[in-house]
Formats: structure tokens, C-alpha cells, sequence
């Protein structure tokens, strides 16, 4: 068996706990998700911001993943980090403390506490490190994009799907509608519709993919990912004349936002290990700081 296989088989057959669990996600998503128009349109202002997300075991991976942010981003964009009881000290982000918990309690804690001042976030976690630049322009143009479709997601980055998946996408789904249809696409259903690769989200929509799950005991980021993908499955936008309430888009050609995947259950990547010594930046990933591997992430 294939280890995506594997993985599905895991976390839907046995963390759901049988068909009912599934079910039960199902009848408490319709009654959680429903369209929500933009309350403001136009200018970027303060309803975009950046969250990168991280838990106090891997601190080795903070000072790369906010060099490399503040590198990338707009001096403009804030940018929020969201950790356990350490803060980092890099300057370019603030803090959000969301104390201990699981996943899925931090990532609704975080969210939550952006949620009363900000529309859409560019979600990212510590080992998503931005290794071109992301203008302002291309920025106002996602935003754009999100508004004029009424988007809950736009998928931004090369993992925002298995690539095996492609040829599924690109059979299945319609671009969008009108000129951003050049660059985008309806992205369907699929078993990584709400995934944690870089992409913005409507912030009330990532809130609510937490709620929706955690009253089932769903706490870990891949069984966040799977299980809220599986109990909107029906529900996600894949056809222009489809009348589904959930709105998610993802690039056809190019990935515009290009990182490197810094973290393989835990530990450094190659790729990641190469772009620090390119870089003359090895001196940023300390392996003696605090950390821990995949079988103890929360």
C-alpha cells in the first residue's frame, strides 16, 4: 500500500472512528459553512495578513522560516507567529501566544484572535520557507481574485496538491470564470481540499475547519487537514455552474508563491540544507535548539 494510501486509510478509517463520525462531520459542516461575501473589497489595507504557525518544539526551524519571510514579503504585510509560551524574537512578526494543546486547539486559537480585525490570511507554517519575492502587486491581484470570486481558499504553492492528483484537477474542474481564469482554477473535491500548504484563506473559513472538527477529538495537522477535507467533500465548488457554498482555487500552470519544504517528519530536508548553504545562512538552523520529530508532534 502506498504510503499516501497508508496515511488516508489511517487517519479517515481509523482516528473518524467509523462512517458515523464521518457523517456526523458532514451534517455539522452544512450547518457551519455558507457563503460570505467580502465586507470590503479593493485596497489591501489590514485585511491581509500573514500567520506562520508553529509549536514550541521547533524552535530550530524559527530564525530560517522568519528570515526568509522578511526577505520575501512586503515591509507592510504584518506578519503574526503563533507558538505555544515562546515567542520568537525576530522583530518583523508578532507574537500570538495560543498556550498548550493540540494542533487543532492552537491553530483555532490563533485564527480565533485574528478573526475580530483581519478577512484573509496567508497561512504558512515554520518549515515553509519563501525563497523568492512576493510583491505587493501579486498580493492586491490575490486579493482581487479572492474578492471577485467570493473565494474561501486560493492554493498558492507547489503542495497544494499529491501530484498525482493534476490530471484529476484539470479533468474535473473548470477554471474561474472570466480572466483569472488564465491563472486559476476551481479546485474540486479532494482528500487535501483544506491542507496546510501556502495559500490564503478567509479567515472565518479557517476558524470554522477547526470548529468543525474538533469537537470529534480531531487534533493532529493531518488529520486536521484529511478530516475536514472529507466532511466538506460534497460540499467544495468544482464546476462554474455548480451552486456549492464552499469556494476553493488553486493555480494551473506555475505555483506563484515559491518556498522550499524545510521539514521531512521533523528533520531538516535536503532541499532546505541546500538553500542555507547557498545562501551563507547555515548559521540559522541550530540542531541543538529545541525540537522534536514527527511520532511527538502535536
Amino acid at each position: 500500500m502506498s504510503l499516501r494510501a497508508s496515511i488516508t486509510r489511517y487517519v479517515v478509517h481509523g482516528a473518524m472512528r467509523g462512517r458515523w463520525l464521518l457523517l456526523g462531520l458532514r451534517r455539522r459542516s452544512r450547518a457551519i459553512f455558507a457563503r460570505r461575501d467580502s465586507a470590503d473589497s479593493g485596497t489591501r489595507g489590514d485585511r491581509l495578513v500573514v500567520l506562520v504557525h508553529s509549536f514550541d518544539g521547533y524552535q530550530r526551524f524559527w530564525p530560517p522560516v522568519m528570515h526568509f519571510a522578511g526577505a520575501a514579503l512586503p515591509e507592510d504585510l504584518v506578519i503574526y507567529f503563533a507558538s505555544e509560551h515562546q515567542g520568537q524574537p525576530n522583530v518583523r512578526a508578532r507574537n500570538l501566544l495560543t498556550g498548550s494543546g493540540g494542533f487543532v486547539e492552537r491553530l483555532e486559537r490563533a485564527v480565533g484572535e485574528l478573526s475580530t480585525a483581519h478577512e484573509y490570511v496567508l497561512y504558512l507554517q515554520e518549515d515553509m520557507w519563501l525563497t523568492e519575492p512576493v510583491s505587493a502587486e501579486m498580493l492586491d491581484e490575490f486579493l482581487q481574485v479572492m474578492d471577485e470570486h467570493q473565494l474561501d481558499c486560493l492554493k498558492l504553492g507547489w503542495g497544494s496538491f499529491w501530484p498525482d492528483d493534476r490530471q484529476k484537477i484539470d479533468a474535473t474542474t473548470d477554471p474561474l470564470p472570466g480572466a483569472a481564469g488564465d491563472r486559476y482554477r476551481w479546485f474540486g473535491s479532494n482528500p487535501y481540499a483544506v491542507s496546510h500548504h501556502c495559500s490564503i484563506f478567509r479567515v472565518s473559513f479557517l476558524l470554522d475547519t477547526a470548529r468543525l472538527i474538533r469537537p470529534f477529538g480531531v487534533t493532529s495537522p493531518i488529520r486536521h487537514e484529511l478530516s475536514a477535507s472529507a466532511a466538506i467533500s460534497r460540499q467544495v465548488k468544482a464546476r462554474n455552474a455548480d451552486r456549492r457554498p464552499v469556494r476553493i482555487a488553486v493555480w494551473k500552470t506555475e505555483p506563484p508563491i515559491a518556498y522550499v519544504h524545510a521539514s521531512e517528519m521533523g528533520r531538516l530536508t535536503e532541499a532546505a540544507r541546500e538553500l542555507l548553504d547557498a545562501r551563507q545562512l547555515a548559521h540559522l538552523y541550530d540542531e541543538d535548539r529545541p525540537g522534536e520529530v514527527f511520532p511527538s508532534e502535536r
